[in-house]
């Protein structure tokens, strides 16, 4: 994951995300499950916030991710 930007320049750190499993074999036109999971700091600025969830060895394969910070 990379960090999460929001439009004020706050940044949540991409060490606190995680997603799960760390690897997955996905057949052609199959689906699979993964969990992601980010640590909101107690600090963190009121926002939205974006980022990428990227896959290693896939260099054109990425997830936009918008997360929300209320």
């Amino acid at each position: 994951m990379t960090d999460l930007t929001a439009h004020h320049g706050a940044i949540i750190r991409a060490r606190n995300g995680a997603v799960a499993p760390d690897a997955l074999t996905v057949p052609a036109g199959g689906i699979e499950p993964a969990g992601l999971t980010v640590a909101i700091p107690d600090d963190a600025a009121a926002g939205v916030y974006h980022g990428h969830v990227l896959a290693v060895g896939l260099p054109d394969a990425s997830l936009p991710l918008r997360l929300v910070v209320t």
